[in-house]
């Protein structure tokens, strides 16, 4: 009875899912890995105002992260 209450009712969640994805993976970006493709849904879906967002924090996580060749 208990995992009844727990099962999603519609897939309305996982449909704004793919249309979040849809707006972020476009036709001139499909190289995206799928780490950066989810890093960037997340982000989406977190809706922090720009007056709010950590550029330096952003800027040192990016100098921090391995390079690729």
């Amino acid at each position: 009875m208990c995992c009844c209450l727990v099962v999603m009712v519609s897939n309305a969640e996982a449909e704004r899912v793919f249309s979040c994805q849809n707006r972020i993976k476009t036709k001139t970006r499909t190289l995206l890995s799928i780490d950066q493709l989810d890093r960037l849904i997340r982000l989406s879906y977190a809706r922090i105002p720009m007056a709010d967002f950590d550029f330096a924090a952003a800027r040192e996580e990016y100098l921090l992260a391995p390079r690729r060749l």
